[in-house]
């Protein structure tokens, strides 16, 4: 993840929201891409912990794009502006 976001031009940073962390701050050109990764997401206690950082941004007003990758195959979802896709799928978009 950290390889593709520098190949995509963004700077890359880890994100602090007082004990909670956020594996990959991106930003470019004055936008901003938050990414959490997960290699799956099989549990209601997995996904809430890898929400929370991103929640806690939307709670803050931060409107930048926000995503949880993992190795899932589900379909893409959105969250309350928090979208979960397939990290092969999302890398062969950029």
């Amino acid at each position: 993840m950290f390889i593709e976001l520098l190949r995509r031009g963004y700077k890359v940073f880890i994100g602090k929201i007082g004990d909670m962390e956020i594996d990959f701050a991106a930003e470019k050109n004055g936008e901003k891409l938050y990414a959490q990764v997960a290699y799956l997401i099989g549990s209601e206690e997995t996904k809430e912990r890898e929400l929370r950082p991103l929640k806690s941004l939307l709670a803050l007003g931060d409107n930048f794009p926000k995503l949880i990758l993992t190795m899932d195959d589900l379909p893409p979802s959105n969250e309350n502006g928090i979208v979960r896709k397939n990290i092969r799928e999302w890398i062969l978009e950029g």
